[in-house]
């Protein structure tokens, strides 16, 4: 799919096939998942949800450490090149493109991917669907610690978003799919999701986002962070509207897609899965034995009234997991109106 026949289907509104990855870096399993990805000939785009070349090292800021850097980078973007040259490549921004030890804005990120407008944030239009790109370093005034202008673009993001969501909802005529790719997932049960430690901040976390996701009826969220496959059913309040069904017709709220290349224990062997929560409908098995096995990447295909998620191996290229999003035409037609479903 060249760069031409994919700016028709921006303008004529035709179905669209995404690949979903998140946490890659360098090493691991990452060439075998972007190797699989350059293949998957249905692609018209990949999005990148974050964590992408790994480059915040702990050392001193010495020459040696800004070569480091540089170098992984260069790493990282000769590893995307092969599918990189023939379909887009969009990123969002995750934490280790942010080395808080030297600087709280993620400067190699902005320089190579964002050079023209140094954005943190951002969102366009691709057939049937809306994508707006969340920096999840920008969500909470604590994670930057007393910075004034950490403070000052969380504010910002969060003004943007809602301004954002609001002009999609009245373009869903035209497209009437939304989704928000972001690096932490609003629900995980994997390592740092089910964490004690992190439980404040995930609550807190979750409390800003999820509000603005159920008023403008935002349909998937694309998440990483926490080196798995996890998908949700469509959820609310750490309640899910219903578990019976891999189909869902016009849900109260998102499904999140937590789509990562990297399982848990490939850094650092103590993740262990908490026990599954009600509103995690599949995750991949935490077993060192199979991994290989289960790592992959995500794909979304879009269509008028539905949209397919599915989860592929890298290594068989087999669907091991897939639901269905359905959408009635009434939920679209309607230009001005923000849906609000009552629990």
């Amino acid at each position: 799919m060249n760069l031409s026949k994919l700016l028709i289907k921006c303008t004529f509104g035709f179905s669209v096939t995404v690949g979903l990855l998140a946490d890659i870096g360098t090493d691991n399993f990452a060439p075998q998942s972007l190797q699989a990805v350059q293949e998957d000939s249905t692609l018209d785009l990949v999005i990148a949800a974050g964590d992408l070349a790994y480059a915040d090292t702990k050392l001193a800021s010495t020459p040696e450490s800004v070569w480091y850097r540089t170098e992984l980078w260069d790493q990282f973007g000769r590893l995307v090149e092969g599918f990189g040259s023939k379909v887009p490549f969009v990123t969002t921004i995750g934490n280790h493109e942010v080395d808080y030890e030297i600087n709280t804005q993620p400067v190699h990120y902005l320089n190579r991917f964002r050079p023209d407008t140094m954005d943190r944030w951002h969102s366009f239009s691709v057939g049937l669907v809306h994508f707006l790109s969340v920096d999840t370093n920008l969500v909470l005034t604590t994670r930057g610690g007393n910075d004034p202008l950490q403070e000052t673009l969380v504010y910002e993001q969060l003004d943007w978003l809602e301004n954002q969501l609001k002009q999609a909802v009245m373009q869903r005529h035209a497209r009437p799919w939304i989704v928000v790719v972001t690096h932490i997932p609003l629900y995980s049960s994997g390592k740092y999701g089910s964490s004690a430690n992190d439980f404040d901040y995930w609550r807190d976390y979750r409390n800003v986002l999820e509000p603005l996701m159920h008023k403008y009826k935002v349909d998937v969220v694309v998440s990483g962070n926490e080196h798995m496959y996890e998908r949700t059913y469509p959820t609310l309040k750490l309640v899910p509207e219903t578990r019976k069904t891999k189909v869902f017709k016009n849900p109260c709220c998102p499904v999140e897609d937590d789509d990562d290349v990297e399982l848990s224990f490939v850094e650092q062997n103590t993740g262990r899965w908490s026990r599954s929560p009600i509103w995690s409908a599949y995750r991949t098995e935490n077993r060192r034995d199979n991994a290989a096995f289960l790592v992959g990447y995500a794909r979304i295909k879009v269509e008028r009234s539905s949209l397919v998620v599915e989860y592929v191996g890298s290594s068989t290229g087999n669907v091991m997991d897939s639901a269905t999003l359905l959408k009635s035409s009434e939920l679209y037609l309607h230009r001005h109106t923000v849906a609000h479903h009552p629990r």
